[in-house]
């Protein structure tokens, strides 16, 4: 990928052992590389309303990365955000979380 201008949102969910704060930390570092990264976890400070943080940051994504985990359908939230994402076509990538950290993919 060359344009490094990307608004990427990072879905996930911490419901899987292999996805908590630290491993988020190592996710935004990777993606950072290719653009302005939101992960919830790590770039939510509103603590009124969290929700409508997280719709704005949908709303401007150009990339929705979803962390491919075995528990991802699950995530009710995870499930809203594919579907705003694809109500805007806005591009989705699934991307599996050992690919991610051994920096294994395409964007």
């Amino acid at each position: 990928m060359s344009d490094y201008s990307k608004n990427i949102f990072v879905s996930y969910t911490t419901r899987n052992e292999n996805v908590d704060k630290k491993t988020l930390e190592k996710i935004y570092k990777i993606f950072s590389k290719y653009g302005d990264v939101y992960i919830d976890l790590l770039h939510n400070d509103d603590l009124l309303h969290p929700q409508e943080k997280v719709i704005k940051k949908l709303e401007i994504a150009d990339v929705l990365i979803v962390v491919n985990t075995k528990d991802i359908d699950k995530s009710e939230w995870v499930k809203f955000e594919i579907k705003k994402s694809k109500s805007r076509n806005i591009e989705i990538k699934y991307i599996d979380i050992d690919n991610i950290l051994l920096e294994n993919f395409d964007l």
